[in-house]
């Protein structure tokens, strides 16, 4: 292990099914670790919608939202502390409802996450069928993300090349996928999010003694520095101990096969006064 970048803006709590730690215990491991900029951003909570294992309930978000705001004002001068959530981009369903979080400053920013997709019904979301579908799952994926990213309501993309978790190997499908994604972030000057989560449980290597994970994908990275693309690192914590013993050397050895350059820093009120201008409503903050 290594010592932490200084900053994380992708945090999960215990209220997802799949984490564990509040928002307390994040909060407090971050400041112990010496975290400079630190953001908390749980699975959104959605009304209406219930997925156990995946998001937590509607119920989830008063609390939540409370308790960063408090944990806000503790830290202060300690930690610059966000709250946020990750979402996935459902187009209008849900479009009101995420606008509305950050303009009543129940969030400092939204990040673009893409597990789950909108039935056929439009009326539920489900995850997608890579195993039943693989390619059909990839183009659809593709152009929900890329949905989502036009529509400004997210300051970055989560692991964009997550669908290679479930589609393993390497193809012209994937490549053309990939490079959709990529060529859009860039014309948006989105940054694309080099992850960590699963470097904490996969475990292959290479002939030459290299870790190969299924995201952060080797073929992906490649193309975003072809590119051009920017970059942020996520830690996506999902235990407290993730902050501080994690794998830290091992995506360092990454950024440098790939010599990719992360930001360090987001601009989080150039984002929310883009977004409201768009829109052409007025801004609010915590």
């Amino acid at each position: 292990m290594s010592r932490n970048f200084g900053y994380n803006y992708h945090t999960h709590t215990y209220r997802c099914g799949h984490a564990v730690g509040d928002e307390f215990e994040m909060v407090e491991t971050a400041v112990k670790h010496k975290y400079k900029i630190f953001g908390v951003s749980d699975h959104i909570f959605l009304p209406g919608i219930s997925q156990e294992g995946v998001r937590g309930d509607y119920e989830c978000y008063d609390e939540y939202v409370s308790n960063l705001k408090y944990l806000k004002k503790k830290y202060q001068g300690k930690l610059e502390l966000y709250s946020a959530f990750e979402c996935e981009d459902y187009g209008p369903k849900f479009f009101d409802y995420y606008f509305g979080i950050l303009a009543r400053g129940d969030a400092d920013y939204l990040i673009l996450g893409q597990h789950c997709k909108l039935n056929d019904a439009q009326d539920d979301v489900e995850l997608y069928h890579y195993k039943r579908d693989p390619i059909g799952s990839l183009h659809q994926y593709t152009d929900d993300l890329i949905r989502g990213m036009e529509s400004g309501l997210y300051i970055y993309v989560c692991h964009p090349d997550l669908f290679h978790k479930f589609l393993h190997g390497w193809n012209e499908e994937y490549e053309k996928a990939s490079r959709r994604i990529i060529e859009k972030a860039i014309e948006l000057d989105l940054p694309l999010e080099v992850n960590m989560c699963v470097t904490r449980t996969e475990k292959e290597v290479d002939e030459n003694g290299d870790r190969v994970f299924s995201y952060p994908c080797h073929e992906f990275w490649d193309i975003a520095h072809e590119l051009g693309a920017k970059c942020i690192l996520g830690v996506d914590a999902h235990d407290p101990r993730h902050l501080y013993n994690t794998e830290f050397s091992e995506l360092r050895k990454f950024i440098k096969r790939h010599h990719l350059k992360p930001m360090t820093k987001l601009d989080i009120e150039g984002y929310r006064k883009k977004l409201f201008d768009r829109y052409g409503l007025t801004k609010k903050s915590n």
